[in-house]
C-alpha cells in the first residue's frame, strides 16, 4: 500500500529514520525526537496506525504504561521529572512526547498547564 510505504513513522517504511529508534516493543517504539525541544526529548510511537490514546486497547495501555514508567525511572536517575504530552495532529500514529525537565522546574510546567487550561476554559464559557 503506497500510504504505508510513505508513512514516516511506520517501521517498515523506507522513509523511517531507523537510526533514531531506541527500543521496539510489541505495539510501541521509543525514538529520539528529530527536532527535539531539549536534549532530553524522546517519543513513544505506536507501531501500527492508531491516531489517539483514546483508541487504545487494554493491552496497548499496559505496554504504553510500561514505557512511561521506564522513562520516569530513567529521568529520575538524572534528577529530572518527565512531562508527557500527546500530539494528535495530521498523523495516523500515536505520538507521545516525553520531555525530561530538571526537578526544580517541574512546578513551572505544571503551573503553565494549569494557567492555559484555565484560560481555555474561560474562553469556552
Amino acid at each position: 500500500m503506497k500510504f504505508l510505504e510513505k508513512c514516516w513513522f511506520c517501521l517498515s517504511s523506507s522513509d523511517v529514520e531507523k537510526h533514531l529508534v531506541i527500543s521496539i516493543g510489541d505495539n510501541f517504539y521509543l525514538a529520539l525526537a528529530k527536532g527535539p525541544i531539549n536534549e532530553f526529548h524522546v517519543l513513544i510511537m505506536s507501531i501500527t496506525h492508531i491516531s489517539s490514546a483514546s483508541l487504545l486497547s487494554d493491552e496497548n495501555w499496559k505496554e504504553l504504561s510500561k514505557f512511561k514508567n521506564t522513562l520516569r525511572d530513567f529521568f529520575q536517575s538524572y534528577g529530572q521529572v518527565v512531562c508527557f504530552t500527546e500530539r494528535h495532529y495530521k498523523s495516523s500514529h500515536l505520538q507521545i512526547n516525553a520531555l525530561g525537565i530538571d526537578e526544580g522546574y517541574a512546578w513551572k510546567i505544571k503551573h503553565a498547564f494549569e494557567v492555559n487550561i484555565l484560560n481555555l476554559t474561560m474562553r469556552v464559557i
